[in-house]
C-alpha cells in the first residue's frame, strides 16, 4: 500500500484523540460503502450455476455457485461447499 505524501500530512496534523477516532470513523464508513459497491456489482455478474473464481490466500480457486445470499454465495469448489464472501468471487 502507497500513501501519498498528502496523506502523510493530513495524518500527521491530527492533533487529538478526538479527531483520530473521528478519522477512524469515516474510513470504517467508507470501507463499508465500498465493499457494498463490490458486492452489488458481483450480485448482478453471477447466478445460480454460474462458473467463478475466488479470490484466496492460496491463489484462485475456480468453482461453481450453489446460492447467493445477501453478503455471501456458497460455491461448490475442491470437491466441497463453501460459504463465500461476494467480495472474494469474480465472474470466471
Amino acid at each position: 500500500m502507497k500513501l501519498s505524501a498528502n496523506m502523510i500530512k493530513a495524518i500527521n496534523s491530527i492533533n487529538s484523540l478526538e479527531e483520530m477516532n473521528d478519522v477512524i470513523e469515516l474510513i470504517n464508513f467508507k470501507q463499508k460503502s465500498l465493499k457494498t459497491e463490490v458486492r452489488v456489482k458481483t450480485r448482478f455478474s453471477i447466478k445460480v450455476g454460474s462458473n467463478v473464481i475466488v479470490e484466496s490466500r492460496d491463489g484462485d480457486i475456480k468453482g461453481v455457485i450453489v446460492k447467493i445470499n445477501r453478503t455471501k454465495a456458497i460455491v461448490d469448489m475442491k470437491g466441497g461447499t463453501w460459504n463465500v464472501p461476494l467480495t472474494m468471487i469474480k465472474a470466471a
